[in-house]
């Protein structure tokens, strides 16, 4: 798995029954992680030589994969019950709003240590 300068957001983890699947949309960064049992992640649909293909990895306890890209995933539990964390990287705005809130508050806390030396 590629390191990357994403910041991310704990979606929490997903149980799964034997057999049971999930499908939703992530978006391109998203790691997943299992914690428990094994499952086969399906990525998002994507063109190749013309044709469509979906990418599909099986990936046991312990193990963890980035999807490359944004879209529809299906995650399956197989053999047994399974327990996969996904975590969704946070937007840029979002990160950039944080910081501006930070640095306004830093400058308010520095302007009040200003007003109370005066």
């Amino acid at each position: 798995m590629q390191t990357s300068a994403f910041e991310y957001e704990d979606i929490g983890p997903l149980r799964l029954r034997a057999g049971q699947a999930v499908q939703a949309t992530v978006r391109r960064g998203t790691v997943v992680q299992v914690l428990a049992g094994s499952v086969r992640v399906c990525e998002p649909s994507r063109w190749l030589a013309e044709r469509m293909i979906s990418p599909a990895r099986t990936l046991r306890e312990g193990e963890a994969m980035q999807i490359d890209g944004g879209g529809w995933i299906e995650v399956l539990a197989q053999g047994c019950q399974a327990q996969v964390l996904v975590m969704e990287p946070v937007p840029v705005w979002r990160t950039y709003w944080r910081l501006a809130i930070s640095a306004a508050r830093r400058a308010r806390l520095s302007l009040g240590h200003i007003s109370e030396a005066l």
